[in-house]
Protein backbone atom coordinates (compact mmCIF):
# COMPACT_ATOMS: atom_id res chain seq x y z
CA UNK A 1 0.00 0.00 0.00
CA UNK A 2 3.13 2.42 -0.54
CA UNK A 3 5.21 4.46 1.69
CA UNK A 4 4.00 5.12 5.57
CA UNK A 5 2.38 8.07 5.14
CA UNK A 6 -0.10 7.06 2.24
CA UNK A 7 -1.05 3.93 4.48
CA UNK A 8 -2.18 6.78 6.97
CA UNK A 9 -4.13 8.32 4.59
CA UNK A 10 -5.53 5.29 3.77
CA UNK A 11 -6.59 4.72 7.21
CA UNK A 12 -7.75 7.71 8.35
CA UNK A 13 -10.20 7.54 5.10
CA UNK A 14 -11.37 3.76 6.73
CA UNK A 15 -11.34 5.38 10.21
CA UNK A 16 -14.22 8.28 8.50
CA UNK A 17 -16.65 5.30 7.38
CA UNK A 18 -17.45 7.01 4.45
CA UNK A 19 -17.96 10.13 6.04
CA UNK A 20 -16.00 13.48 4.29
CA UNK A 21 -12.41 14.11 5.68
CA UNK A 22 -10.61 17.59 4.61
CA UNK A 23 -7.34 18.47 3.31
CA UNK A 24 -6.71 19.92 6.36
CA UNK A 25 -7.73 17.14 8.80
CA UNK A 26 -5.71 14.64 7.13
CA UNK A 27 -2.69 17.10 7.13
CA UNK A 28 -2.89 17.66 10.55
CA UNK A 29 -3.03 13.87 11.42
CA UNK A 30 -0.06 13.10 9.14
CA UNK A 31 2.06 16.16 10.03
CA UNK A 32 0.86 15.83 13.90
CA UNK A 33 -0.25 19.14 13.74
CA UNK A 34 2.68 20.99 11.60
CA UNK A 35 2.20 20.15 7.82
CA UNK A 36 4.95 21.53 5.54
CA UNK A 37 4.09 23.82 3.03
CA UNK A 38 3.62 21.28 0.59
CA UNK A 39 1.08 19.46 2.59
CA UNK A 40 -1.81 19.63 0.10
CA UNK A 41 0.52 18.56 -3.01
CA UNK A 42 1.54 15.26 -0.99
CA UNK A 43 -1.88 14.71 -0.13
CA UNK A 44 -3.00 14.81 -3.85
CA UNK A 45 -0.50 12.39 -4.67
CA UNK A 46 -1.19 9.80 -1.70
CA UNK A 47 -4.51 9.87 -2.87
CA UNK A 48 -3.79 9.32 -6.16
CA UNK A 49 -1.67 6.50 -5.67
CA UNK A 50 -4.31 4.85 -3.58
CA UNK A 51 -6.39 5.25 -6.51
CA UNK A 52 -4.38 3.38 -8.98
CA UNK A 53 -3.84 0.67 -6.12
CA UNK A 54 -7.33 0.45 -5.30
CA UNK A 55 -8.99 0.69 -8.65
CA UNK A 56 -5.88 -0.47 -11.29
CA UNK A 57 -8.70 -0.93 -14.25
CA UNK A 58 -9.95 2.64 -13.91
CA UNK A 59 -8.95 4.57 -16.80
CA UNK A 60 -6.77 8.15 -16.56
CA UNK A 61 -8.73 10.73 -15.69
CA UNK A 62 -11.98 8.74 -15.10
CA UNK A 63 -13.99 9.65 -12.16
CA UNK A 64 -12.69 7.46 -9.25
CA UNK A 65 -15.54 4.78 -7.44
CA UNK A 66 -13.15 4.25 -4.31
CA UNK A 67 -11.68 7.51 -3.25
CA UNK A 68 -14.15 10.10 -4.08
CA UNK A 69 -13.12 14.07 -4.56
CA UNK A 70 -15.91 16.61 -3.59
CA UNK A 71 -15.20 20.61 -4.60
CA UNK A 72 -14.95 23.32 -3.76
CA UNK A 73 -12.53 22.58 -0.96
CA UNK A 74 -11.42 18.77 -2.36
CA UNK A 75 -11.93 16.35 0.68
CA UNK A 76 -12.12 13.21 0.33
CA UNK A 77 -14.07 10.28 1.37
CA UNK A 78 -13.81 6.87 1.20
CA UNK A 79 -16.92 4.33 -0.11
CA UNK A 80 -15.69 1.26 2.24
CA UNK A 81 -18.45 -1.05 0.22
CA UNK A 82 -16.80 -1.04 -2.93
CA UNK A 83 -13.54 -1.05 -1.34
CA UNK A 84 -14.11 -4.10 0.60
CA UNK A 85 -15.19 -5.62 -2.51
CA UNK A 86 -12.21 -5.66 -4.21
CA UNK A 87 -9.71 -5.97 -1.23
CA UNK A 88 -8.43 -9.56 -2.26
CA UNK A 89 -7.24 -8.69 -5.34
CA UNK A 90 -5.06 -6.15 -3.90
CA UNK A 91 -4.16 -7.98 -0.33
Amino acid sequence: MGAPRQRAVLADLLAARGAVVSVDRLAQDLWCGTPPAKATASLHAYVSNLRRLLEPERPPRAPAAVLVTSPPATPCTCRRTRWTRGASRHA
